[in-house]
C-alpha cells in the first residue's frame, strides 16, 4: 500500500503584518551540502501534475503544472492544453523547492497545494526562491545544474538601486530622446550637487509647485528616508533628488500609485511578461500642497508600509470593493470605466515602459550573465514596478523593487500574490530531475545542436505554456523590430529566436 507523502511544509507560513518590500530579508542560514536528502526520509510518494506539451509546438519534456487553490482563485479551463497526474515513488525524482525561512502564504500555499516538498538544501533543488548577497549568489550560480530554477539574475541591482535605474534610463534617453521619457528629471548626489543647487534651486520656493523635489536614498525601500525637499541648506551628501509629480491623478481626493508585477525569464533570449492584476496603493489622507503639510508622509507617500500606521488607515479585505488604502488593479479598472476614463490606453503606455525598463539594463545584463555559462532557462526574476499617473493619466516610473513584498495582510494580498506565483511557476516550466548528482530528467531530454539552438527551442516551448494572468510583452512578432533597435548587442540567442519567430506564420 502506497503511503501519502509528508510535504514538510514549515509551520511558520502565516499571514504576516510585515511591510511592503522585502529587499533586505536575506536570511543567512548555512547551505548544507550532503549526498542524501533528509527532507525525503519519511516520504514514499509524491503526487504531481504535469503539463503535456502541445503537439503543435517543439518537443519538450513535461513540466510541473501548478493549480490555483480554488478558494482563492478560479481555475479557468485550460484550452488547448493537456495535463496528467503522476505518482513519483523514486525519491531521486521528487520535486523540491527551497526558500527563505519565514514563508508568506502566497508562496507556501501554492507549494503545499501542489504537493511540492520543501527542501532543506540548495543543492540540486528544483526551484530556489531566495535573495542572496553578491558574495553568496555568484558562487551559487556556478553550481546550478541544467534543470534548476533560481529566482534572481546576477545584475539585478542595476534595476533596483534608484541611482542605477536612472543612470541606465538616461543612457538610453541620450541615444533615443523621443522614445525614453518615462522617468521624472533626477539628480544624484554628490555627483550632480552643484548643478542641482545652482540651477534647479536658484529660486527655490515651496509655493512654486512646479519646482518641488523628492529626496530618496538610492538603496532603500518601504519609503524609508523619502521626503520632500523643504530646506535647501541641508541636502544630504548621498541622496537622489527626483522632480516631484505635483499633479498626480487623484481618487477621492487622494494620491495613489500602482504596484505591478513584472516577470523576466531570460536575457539571452530576452523574455518579458507583465501580470494583468496588481495593487493600487493609496495615501491615507487627502492630497494637499500646502507648504505646511510638505512633510506629512500620509499625504505624499503611497507606500503601504507607511500608510498602514495612519489613524485614518482602513484595511480592505475585498478583491472587488473600492475600500481602504489598497485596491486590486481589477477594481481600479472598473473605477476608470465608471468614470469614463480609458484605462486600456494607460495600460498600453505602461507596457511600453515595462519593456524599455528591462531593455535599459540588457546591455549590462548579457555580459554579466554570460560568464556563468548557465542554461537559458536557469534564471528568472519577479520585480515590483511602481507607477504613478499624473492628472493627464500619463504614467511615470517611480522605482523597480527587487524581491517585491509577498507578505499578505489581507485576503486581497493573498489572492493576487498567490496567483502571481502560481502563474510564474507554470511559465518557467520546471522539469523533475534526479537528485543523485547525475541530473537525469524524469522524461527523455531534448537534444540540441548547440547552446543557441537550445535557447531558441527552450524559449519556443516556454511560449507554448499557459501564462495565466501574465501577458508576454516581448518578444512578439509585431514589436521585435521596434524594441530590438534599443539593444546594442543582442547576441546570437536573441537574433536566432527573433528570426525563428518572424518567419513563422
Amino acid at each position: 500500500m502506497e503511503k501519502e507523502e509528508n510535504n514538510s511544509i514549515s509551520s511558520d507560513a502565516n499571514i504576516s503584518n510585515s511591510s511592503d518590500d522585502d529587499n533586505d530579508d536575506m536570511d543567512e542560514e548555512e547551505n548544507e551540502l550532503v549526498p542524501h536528502r533528509p527532507e525525503l526520509e519519511n516520504v514514499n510518494l509524491q503526487k504531481i501534475t504535469l503539463l503535456i506539451p502541445p503537439s503543435s509546438g517543439p518537443s519538450h519534456p513535461r513540466t510541473v503544472f501548478f493549480i490555483n487553490d480554488p478558494e482563492l482563485n478560479e481555475n479557468l479551463p485550460l484550452k488547448n492544453y493537456e495535463t496528467v497526474d503522476v505518482k513519483i515513488t523514486e525519491k531521486k525524482y521528487m520535486f523540491l523547492y527551497k526558500a527563505y525561512k519565514n514563508l508568506p502564504l502566497c508562496l507556501s500555499g501554492p507549494m503545499k497545494y501542489n504537493r511540492v516538498i520543501r527542501s532543506k538544501l540548495f543543492d540540486n533543488t528544483n526551484i530556489v526562491w531566495k535573495l542572496m548577497k553578491k558574495d553568496r549568489m555568484f558562487p551559487y550560480l556556478q553550481t546550478l545544474n541544467k534543470y534548476q530554477k533560481f529566482n534572481h539574475f546576477p545584475m539585478t541591482w542595476q534595476l533596483s538601486r534608484k541611482d542605477n535605474l536612472y543612470n541606465n534610463f538616461m543612457n538610453k534617453k541620450n541615444k533615443f530622446p523621443n522614445d525614453f521619457k518615462y522617468m521624472p528629471e533626477t539628480y544624484i548626489m554628490p555627483r550632480d550637487y552643484d548643478i542641482f543647487v545652482n540651477e534647479k534651486l536658484k529660486n527655490f520656493d515651496l509655493n512654486d509647485k512646479t519646482n518641488l523635489w523628492l529626496l530618496k536614498p538610492v538603496a532603500s525601500s518601504r519609503g524609508r528616508g523619502i521626503r520632500l525637499l523643504t530646506d535647501i541648506e541641508n541636502i544630504p551628501k548621498k541622496i537622489l533628488a527626483a522632480h516631484y509629480i505635483y499633479n498626480p491623478h487623484l481618487i477621492n481626493g487622494r494620491k495613489y500609485d500602482l504596484r505591478l508585477y513584472l516577470l523576466v525569464t531570460g536575457y539571452t533570449p530576452l523574455k518579458i511578461y507583465l501580470f494583468d492584476n496588481g495593487l493600487a496603493r493609496f495615501c491615507s489622507e487627502e492630497y494637499d500642497l500646502n507648504p505646511e503639510k510638505m512633510q506629512d508622509r500620509y499625504i505624499h507617500l503611497t507606500n503601504y508600509s507607511i500608510n498602514k500606521t495612519s489613524l485614518n488607515f482602513v484595511q480592505n479585505d475585498s478583491v472587488t470593493d473600492e475600500l481602504g488604502e489598497k485596491w486590486t488593479l481589477f477594481t481600479l479598472r472598473n473605477y476608470f470605466k465608471k468614470k469614463n476614463l480609458d484605462f486600456d490606453k494607460v495600460w498600453e503606455k505602461i507596457k511600453d515602459i515595462i519593456v524599455k525598463v528591462i531593455i535599459s539594463v540588457t546591455d549590462i545584463a548579457i555580459p554579466t550573465i554570460k560568464p556563468f555559462k548557465l542554461s537559458s532557462g536557469n534564471l528568472f526574476e519577479l520585480y515590483g514596478v511602481d507607477i504613478l499617473l499624473d492628472d493627464t493619466l500619463n504614467p511615470w516610473l517611480m522605482e523597480v523593487n527587487l524581491n517585491p513584498s509577498l507578505n499578505c495582510d489581507s485576503k486581497l494580498d493573498l489572492t493576487v500574490k498567490s496567483k502571481v506565483l502560481t502563474d510564474i511557476f507554470n511559465i518557467i516550466g520546471a522539469i523533475p530531475f534526479s537528485h543523485d548528482g547525475k541530473f537525469i530528467p524524469m522524461d527523455k531530454p531534448n537534444e540540441y545542436k548547440d547552446a543557441v539552438d537550445e535557447a531558441v527551442i527552450e524559449s519556443l516551448c516556454e511560449f507554448e505554456r499557459p501564462t495565466g494572468g501574465f501577458q508576454r510583452l516581448f518578444p512578439l512578432k509585431e514589436n521585435i523590430k521596434y524594441y530590438s533597435q534599443f539593444i546594442d548587442d543582442p547576441q546570437e540567442e536573441n537574433l536566432a529566436l527573433w528570426k525563428e519567430m518572424l518567419k513563422s506564420k
